[in-house]
């Protein structure tokens, strides 16, 4: 059992939460590296302000090969461009929905308006890539 009297709020925006195959719950401590994340087991709860085009990273695919990935967009707007790697397609997230992204499937977001977006993704083995289906 764990200690309850070390129980502590965060904010939310720029947290990340690892959420071992076990169970239990860890706050990550900045900074976030990339490669270290994608060597957890289980999954992470995540949250990134998008301010600018920049933070939407659009110019990059990923693509989660373990494990659907899930997305709210709790503030803004983004679209969510996906591609099985022969053809693409389009969906709008907007500022109270959300949208789940099945496993092996590219995509990537494209900004339209700031906000903060929600994700739940298992980000061990994640590829990502300039273009959808085409490992680098």
């Amino acid at each position: 059992m764990k200690a309850t009297d070390i129980i502590q709020s965060f904010p939310i925006a720029r947290s990340i939460v690892h959420i071992a195959s076990a169970g239990s719950a860890t706050l990550l401590q900045p900074p976030f590296v990339k490669a270290e994340l994608a060597r957890l087991d289980g999954r992470v709860l995540a949250t990134f302000p998008i301010a600018t085009p920049a933070d939407a990273h659009s110019d990059v695919w990923e693509m989660h090969p373990d494990a659907d990935e899930v997305l709210f967009m709790l503030t803004g707007e983004l679209g969510l461009e996906y591609s099985d790697g022969q053809r693409s397609r389009h969906a709008d997230l907007r500022t109270g929905e959300g949208v789940l992204v099945p496993r092996g499937a590219w995509h990537r977001l494209h900004f339209r308006e700031p906000g903060l977006l929600l994700a739940l993704t298992a980000t061990r083995g994640t590829v990502s890539s300039s273009t959808a289906g085409v490992q680098p």
